[in-house]
């Protein structure tokens, strides 16, 4: 789960990669989301793998470019 709150003023385009790794420690997927957000919003990203050999879901990279209204 990642959080990311926007109060002070909009977050613009919000990106996160995640990486799908099984007990092995190898990368079996790779998960990216991208999402508004609003300015007074906390936005919270829920990931689920549809792999069974799934054994962690880890961040790989995150960026939200501001929003100037």
């Amino acid at each position: 789960m990642l959080f990311r709150s926007c109060l002070e003023r909009p977050c613009g385009d919000i990106r996160a990669a995640f990486d799908v790794v099984d007990g092995r420690g190898q990368v079996i997927d790779q998960i990216e989301e991208t999402r508004k957000g609003r300015q007074g919003e906390r936005l919270q990203i829920v990931l689920e793998s549809q792999h069974s050999q799934a054994h962690y879901i880890e961040l790989q990279s995150f960026s939200a470019k501001a929003r100037l209204d």
